[in-house]
């Protein structure tokens, strides 16, 4: 795999965007593209590829995604779409299966938490949450299969709204 190019982002100037064999294939930070000597027109090898891939994606990504999960619980979907931007695929589905191995994510959870306490502290009807849902990249039978399984009673939601 031959640098073909290395683009210094705009708005941050530590951050290189490098392009291999005439195709983008991951963003680094200066420091390691100082410490792995990447510069235009050096070839690099399978292994020394998949060491920069495992060693300093795999480790941004995590952390990252750590980040993004310390303000508060995240779907898979929400995860994936902040990580989709800056690393790879497969990058992306190691962090993933490492976040769903030890439960920093779970869909399932994340949406009987979600419904419990939007149908009970926001008065959110069932159409709204699941709606919501939906965006979060929740699949609609676990929305449903939760309603069914919380049998949450709407009359106490109707009657706040309605002493409103």
């Amino acid at each position: 795999m031959l640098i073909t190019k290395i683009v210094k982002k705009k708005s941050d100037e530590n951050i290189f965007y490098i392009h291999l064999d005439g195709e983008y294939s991951f963003k680094i930070n200066g420091v390691d593209l100082l410490y792995y000597k990447l510069e235009v027109g050096k070839q690099l090898s399978q292994e020394q590829y998949n060491i920069i891939f495992d060693k300093v994606l795999f480790e941004n990504a995590k952390t990252k995604a750590f980040n993004y999960l310390s303000f508060k619980s995240r779907t898979k979907k929400e995860i994936v779409d902040k990580l989709n931007n800056d690393f790879p695929e497969e990058i992306i589905d190691k962090v993933i299966a490492l976040l769903e191995k030890y439960n920093y994510i779970n869909d399932v959870d994340y949406t009987k938490k979600y419904i419990s306490e939007r149908s009970k502290y926001k008065n959110e009807g069932k159409r709204k949450i699941t709606f919501d849902l939906k965006n979060k990249g929740i699949h609609e039978n676990i929305i449903n299969d939760l309603y069914d399984e919380l049998e949450l009673d709407s009359s106490d939601s109707i009657l706040k709204l309605l002493n409103k």
